[in-house]
């Protein structure tokens, strides 16, 4: 490879030349190419001579590297292919991986244990290929893992041998990629071992965020979807539930923690029959006691708003911020009805489009003994006039859709399409209008309509912290809609479900590596400051991809999203060649933390 060769003589002067090194007999030579001459010389007719000169042999080499390059390439057109394009993506999501310090803790796990592969090679195929190939284990091993990119060069590529078996000796003591494929059975045992330390990994994963980017383990967000598994078989953990994509099939439910950043913290698996309201207090204990958290205030939404969870939360010392349930003539706080009725106290914009208030009101709960005692909470309510007017729009039109059926369709029909808590039923003789035990007759419940009317454009949520001001409120609780993001990342982009593993054991070991996936997106996303969505990124990832061409360089390839990716993350891809070296530094950039 060319190069630029500055020489310092006895006397002080310094001597610019451009020369290429080779082998011969085995010996590292070099040859000239062009000798700029004395430096102080240079600089009697140009001022700027060292710039001129390092630019002038770049643009040499640059000429020279495009005419090997070319050479090459048409002298392999006449030969074999030289090779196909090989994924380069997963690079970047290494140096992530590695920031997080997975590499290290499984190293150290595997020298207590015995077996013919490496759990780091295992964990970082999965996890990789969950973002840029997700598909079965089997799929994963079979054709995700030979388009990975291996630093080797092809060996029938070349056209100057002696170069090569030097440019090949550098590619291979460059290399992190394991020259051993894993099999599929070495990837089914490794998802027993995963299972066992999926709690330390978390743990780890929280410490490092924490003291890198930074955490605010006071104020968490939680919520709760389910995975489902194409089968007919239920277990004891496979089970039928009320799945969030209307399926029939055995389900799990998942409960994610994620910080203020959109950065997941932790997960806990349940029982697929297990409703949602119920995961929420065995997840914060898991969460706390895992990582030693005091007191915490958890965001969610309404699901996990009922008497005991508020009570327990408040018996353990921790904290609550809730949506709340306002609507109803049944199953709603009168005096939150009534408080939001009253039109005294409404805080309005400069525009009146937009309305708040508060107060704090005493809330009877259970406690975690079982006793009913009281709490103190404040609770928001929020109105908004472009949410009032979507609101009445939907109503409209449930009860519209509800009117236009005939009676026998009525109940059957407008479940589907919200109208049914509008209809009221009486049973009448279609004969004499008698109300008689005979057919029934299904009417729009006009007053329960005109009830609902009054709450168009609200919002309630209360809150353990009653000292939290009302911005800072409605700032946390719009951040929720991340955490629904995220699920829905993982359902679309890296295809956790179906779930193809049947034990318990690689259950939790699959949706740890889907965890860890989804951490590093979330990661490269923050590093990026969002401004590329996570399925751009993963379509970037994916475009990236490189070929051998000649000598240490390889033919690449790039989306648009792929090329500014790297350049948001301080990379210049916009050369079509690029040496093994820039190859493999994308292994060590600096993701996480500053």
């Amino acid at each position: 490879m060319a190069y630029l060769k500055k020489i310092t003589n006895r006397e002080g002067n310094i001597y610019y030349s451009l020369v290429e090194g080779y082998r011969k007999n085995g010996k590292v030579k070099q040859r000239l190419i062009y000798n700029f001459g004395r430096l102080d010389k240079l600089l009697l007719n140009d001022s700027n001579a060292e710039e001129t000169v390092k630019r002038r042999a770049q643009e040499m080499i640059d000429t020279r590297l495009k005419s090997v390059i070319q050479t090459t390439i048409d002298l392999n057109d006449k030969k074999d292919p030289v090779s196909s394009p090989k994924l380069i993506g997963q690079h970047i999501l290494e140096s992530i991986y590695k920031q997080l310090g997975i590499s290290t803790f499984l190293a150290e796990y595997d020298q207590d244990h015995q077996y013919n592969y490496a759990l780091d090679d295992a964990m970082k195929l999965l996890v990789f290929g969950r973002i840029l190939a997700p598909q079965s284990k089997l799929a994963t091993v079979i054709d995700f893992q030979a388009k990975l990119w291996c630093s080797q060069q092809p060996s029938n590529s070349s056209s100057n041998s002696s170069s090569n078996s030097s440019s090949n000796s550098s590619s291979n003591s460059s290399s992190n990629s394991s020259s051993k494929s894993l099999t599929h059975n070495q990837i089914d045992r490794s998802l027993d071992h995963l299972d066992q330390i999926k709690d330390d990994l978390q743990l780890l994963i929280h410490q490092k965020i924490a003291s890198t980017i930074g955490r605010d383990s006071f104020l968490v967000f939680y919520d709760v979807t389910n995975y489902y598994f194409e089968t007919d078989i239920d277990d004891d953990f496979r089970k039928r539930g009320a799945s969030k994509e209307y399926r029939h099939d055995p389900i799990v439910q998942m409960g994610l923690f994620m910080d203020s950043n959109g950065i997941p913290i932790a997960y806990k698996l349940f029982r697929g029959n297990c409703v949602d309201v119920s995961t929420y207090l065995p997840a914060i204990d898991q969460v706390k006691q895992q990582f030693g958290i005091k007191r915490i205030v958890v965001v969610a939404d309404k699901a996990m708003n009922s008497k005991d969870n508020v009570g327990r939360t408040s018996s353990n010392g921790d904290g609550w911020l809730f949506s709340q349930k306002f609507r109803g003539k049944t199953g709603s706080p009168k005096d939150i009805q009534d408080f939001i009725l009253d039109q005294n106290g409404w805080e309005y914009n400069h525009n009146l489009t937009f309305a708040k208030k508060s107060m704090i009101r005493a809330r009877k709960v259970t406690d975690k003994d079982g006793k009913t005692t009281e709490v103190q909470e404040k609770v928001l309510v929020t109105w908004k006039e472009s949410y009032a007017k979507r609101e009445k729009i939907r109503r409209d039109g449930a009860v519209g859709f509800a009117n236009n059926l005939r009676d026998p369709e009525k109940y059957r029909q407008t479940m589907r399409k919200g109208g049914k808590k509008y209809l009221k039923m009486t049973l009448k003789d279609v004969k004499t209008g008698e109300l008689v035990l005979a057919h029934p007759f299904l009417d729009i419940d006009q007053e329960l309509v005109d009830f609902d009317a009054q709450f168009d454009g609200m919002n309630v949520i209360t809150t353990s912290e009653t000292t939290m001001d009302d911005e800072h409120i409605m700032a946390a609780y719009k951040e929720l809609y991340r955490i629904e993001d995220c699920f829905r990342v993982t359902k679309t982009h890296l295809k956790t479900r179906p779930v193809f593993v049947w034990t318990k054991a690689h259950i939790e070991a699959h949706f740890l590596t889907c965890f860890i996936a989804l951490v590093i997106l979330r990661l490269l996303q923050h590093k990026i400051q969002h401004q590329l969505s996570a399925g751009r990124i993963i379509d970037g990832l994916k475009s990236l991809t490189a070929k051998y061409a000649a000598r240490e360089y390889y033919e690449t390839n790039a989306s648009e999203d792929g090329i500014a990716l790297l350049e948001m993350l301080g990379v210049d891809w916009s050369d079509r060649y690029q040496s093994i070296e820039k190859i493999e530094r994308l292994r060590r950039l600096h993701v996480v933390g500053q």
